[in-house]
């Protein structure tokens, strides 16, 4: 019997988990995605900004705080050290869905920077 063929366009929360899944149910995937496997929401959206307001609100209980107040000195700028949390927080996640990815043999992932539904793109599906 020949496995199923599926094309999950979009890489990020709800495209590689729909991939893996069909995998796991015995399809051939083909995940296309046009930036980075994530998506917006694990790059440049949700996980980053979550990492920077993690970071902000601690910042935040120390300023405040009586106690801990006093070992900030006047000039402390931790942005430079937030944001590259925020790079290795991304990059840790990206890695974990990579290796997801990777264990299944029957999906193969694209990185196609082209959009798919301009005019100058025909799709010829068969339905056997």
């Amino acid at each position: 019997m020949n496995p199923k063929r599926v094309v999950v366009i979009g890489g990020g929360p709800g495209g590689y988990v729909a991939a893996i899944r069909a995998a796991q149910l015995g399809a051939r995937v083909t995940l296309v995605e046009k930036d980075k496997i994530g998506g917006t929401c694990l790059n440049r959206g949700c996980i980053p900004t979550k990492a920077l307001l993690s970071d902000a609100k601690l910042l935040r209980s120390f300023k405040r705080s009586p106690v801990f107040q006093s070992l900030l000195p006047e000039e402390f700028n931790p942005l430079e050290s937030m944001m590259d949390r925020k790079k290795r927080v991304v990059q840790e996640m990206v890695k974990g869905v990579e290796l997801l990815l990777d264990h299944l043999e029957d999906i193969l992932f694209i990185i196609n920077r082209h959009n798919f539904f301009s005019v100058n793109y025909f799709f010829f599906f068969s339905i056997q």
